[in-house]
């Protein structure tokens, strides 16, 4: 009789995975991304102030053009291009960079009459300091986001 109660047990907690599953794929989500903490494309979110900037761009850099995907697609593309180049980059720059580039392109970040490129890498701090970005590293973000 115990093996029954825990052969039901089994197939509820399977039927419950089953459901999480198909919410899962309607969000276009992954249990990998889920459990390992990282984005719709796979890149790691293993820091939590990486958490916190791509959480920030995600509720605040919504376009259809360059909004959260574009920057997932530019990190992705640079990270590509350095390895084919045989070049090493700061992981912590490029998702940094990559994710507040275009911030100053939206409302309340832009700036009228001012390049979006400079404003962003001038407000950028302000977004990854109380995130815990390591702060000695902000003039490389900042000097990415103007490239």
């Amino acid at each position: 009789m115990p093996l029954r109660i825990e052969g039901r047990k089994l197939m509820k907690g399977i039927a419950f995975v089953g459901k999480i599953w198909r919410i899962l794929t309607v969000a276009g989500l992954t249990f990998s991304q889920v459990l390992a903490q990282e984005t719709k494309s796979g890149i790691p979110l293993d820091q939590s102030w990486k958490e916190t900037v791509y959480a920030f761009a995600a509720n605040n850099l919504q376009h259809t053009a360059w909004g959260l995907e574009h920057s997932e697609r530019d990190y992705q593309l640079a990270r590509a291009l350095a390895a084919g180049d045989g070049l090493e980059i700061d992981e912590d720059v490029l998702f940094a960079a990559a994710f507040l580039h275009d911030m100053a392109a939206f409302e309340p970040y832009a700036v009228a009459g001012e390049d979006h490129s400079n404003t962003g890498a001038d407000k950028a701090g302000a977004i990854l300091e109380p995130a815990g970005f390591p702060m000695t590293k902000l003039p490389s973000v900042q000097a990415a986001i103007r490239a």
